[in-house]
Formats: C-alpha cells, structure tokens, sequence
C-alpha cells in the first residue's frame, strides 16, 4: 500500500448517499452532515465540534440572532484543568513540563472562596456553641 492509498487531498468532502444502501438511510432518521466541522480536514477542530455539541444543548426554537454564541468561548480550544487540591494543581503543572506543552496559565486561585453574593450564616439559630442532651434516666 502506498500513502497516497492512505492520505485524502481532498479539503473536506461531503458524505456521499450514494454509498448508504437504502435500509442504512431508513435506519437513520433526519440524519444530518456538517461538512465545515469535519474532522478529516486539514483545518478540522474538535473544539469547534465540541462547541457545536454546546449550542446545539442550549439552541431553541427561536431566532438565532438572539442566539449567537462566541464561535472561541473564554478558552479558544485551550484545555482547562481545574484542581481540588494543591498537589493536583502540582500534578497539572508536572504533567505540562514532562510533555513540554509550554507555559501554563493560572485563571484563578486554588483556594476555596465563596462568591458575594452567597449568604454564608445559618438561617437555623444555634445554641451559642452548647449542646443539650436528654437526661438519663436513673
């Protein structure tokens, strides 16, 4: 086998019906292609699939100008990595200079914080700090 057996030069190209016998078409009701997100292109994006997957769970019915969405999100396809103690964060930035994946950049801090807006005393009023208990019986 050759590579050029291998390697498609094509950019992108549609599926062809034509290959599907007819009970493969009956099988798959309202089937669609997006051929733009494709990843057997030079330029595919799993990114760009997976924030299709995205609209795709929030898209209404309604109009889609007052549905647009950031095609980049705050990432732009970079991973997120989010620790729950400090030696995963070490972890995280361990497993990028053992690849050698480049600079790694701190979003936020690796301390617990509630945000302003959380009400944070008890709504249940306490016994400044005693306990009772039941007497026992003799």
């Amino acid at each position: 086998m050759k590579i050029r057996d291998i390697i498609v030069e094509e950019a992108g190209h549609a599926p062809d019906p034509k290959k599907l016998s007819s009970d493969q078409v009956d099988a798959i009701k309202g089937a669609k292609s997006v051929p733009d997100l494709s990843m057997n292109k030079s330029d595919g994006s799993a990114y760009m699939q997976y924030r299709h997957g995205i609209a795709l769970a929030c898209a209404g019915a309604g109009d889609i100008e007052d549905e647009k969405m950031d095609p980049d999100g705050a990432f732009s396809g970079d991973p997120l990595f989010s620790s729950f103690t400090n030696e995963e964060d070490e972890m995280i930035d361990r497993a990028a200079a053992m690849v050698g994946a480049g600079k790694v950049n701190r979003l936020s801090s690796n301390d617990s914080k509630e945000m302003d807006d959380v009400h944070k005393h008890s709504a249940v009023p306490h016994n400044s700090g005693r306990h009772t208990t039941a007497k026992k019986k003799k």
